[in-house]
């Protein structure tokens, strides 16, 4: 949703884009919309159509370039302000990936886990540093149990001194 005061959000190629301008659900005036200061008709390449009556902009995330200053404006119906509110779309490059699982943390003894591993990587899927994801919410890795069978008994030698 667009914002009056602006917002960011990161999208990844093929997600669906759909930006609403924040109106009343019956809001009657025209909205107009425009793409890095651009009406949607001179934003070259910019593939899109209107829903809702023109309250949502859907963008198409297949073609290269979708970043970019979104913005809806339109009168308001009561007041007749010119509402204006803006939304900044920037491609998600790089995601949270599962990945291997940690050796058990215990030989035995009911207490062992496994963890399966979080990677950054990029759309190739390339590992890559972890800030490159710190604005994406890292999923939670859950734990497995593991070597839950007892332990064997322990032998204590014990050293008889001589007299």
């Amino acid at each position: 949703m667009a914002s009056r005061h602006g917002t960011t959000v990161f999208i990844r190629p093929a997600d669906i884009l759909r930006i609403g301008c924040p109106v009343i659900p019956d809001h009657k005036k025209p909205v107009r919309w425009s793409y890095n200061n651009q009406t949607l008709k001179e934003a070259s390449g910019l593939q899109h159509r209107m829903l809702a009556g023109g309250r949502v902009l859907e963008v198409n995330t297949f073609q290269v370039n979708f970043s970019g200053l979104y913005r809806c404006q339109t009168l308001t119906n009561s007041s007749r302000q010119m509402l204006s509110a803006w939304i900044y779309v920037r491609t998600e490059e790089f995601a949270w990936r599962f990945g291997d699982w940690t050796s058990c943390s215990a030989s035995c003894g009911n207490g062992g886990t496994w963890l399966r591993r979080i990677r950054c990587v990029s759309l190739e899927g390339q590992e890559v540093q972890p800030i490159m994801c710190q604005h994406i919410p890292r999923p939670v890795a859950a734990s497995v149990p593991c070597n839950r069978q007892d332990c064997p008994p322990r032998s204590h030698l014990v050293t008889m001194g001589v007299f």
